[in-house]
């Protein structure tokens, strides 16, 4: 595995604290994954390159609201798979207030592709929240 991070982005929400994300990566070799499914002989992990970025927002509502916006537009095929789950925050873990994409796909460049474009619609919906508030 070859760990990578991404530098984290400050976005601020109306009178709210700042919003931040942090994405971690972490990319299994091609040449490693080819050969586990050589030797098995079958597909288990089809996927080998992995993302998973937090995203904390500052309320569980907006946590919600930016999950439902983002969660509407859907991969096309079956080379990424895409997933989003709320979390609590280590902060307040009472309430589920960071929002949590898990992406999957079958090669490095399809994973870079799936997350530049999730990082677009995820400015968007930020900017729309500081525009017009929760």
């Amino acid at each position: 595995m070859l760990p990578m991070t991404c530098d984290s982005k400050i976005f601020n929400i109306t009178s709210q604290p700042a919003c931040a994300f942090s994405a971690t990566m972490s990319v299994e070799n091609a040449d490693n994954a080819e050969n586990l499914k050589k030797k098995d002989g079958n597909n288990e992990d089809a996927h080998p390159y992995k993302c998973q970025i937090d995203i904390a927002l500052p309320s569980e509502s907006c946590a919600m609201n930016v999950k439902s916006v983002l969660e509407v537009d859907q991969e096309i095929g079956d080379r990424v798979k895409k997933s989003f789950t709320l979390t609590p925050d280590s902060d307040h873990p009472s309430s589920n207030r960071v929002l949590r994409v898990s992406f999957q796909a079958t090669e490095a460049k399809m994973l870079r592709v799936a997350v530049s474009t999730f990082y677009d619609y995820l400015t968007v919906a930020l900017k729309c929240l500081q525009e017009f508030g929760q």
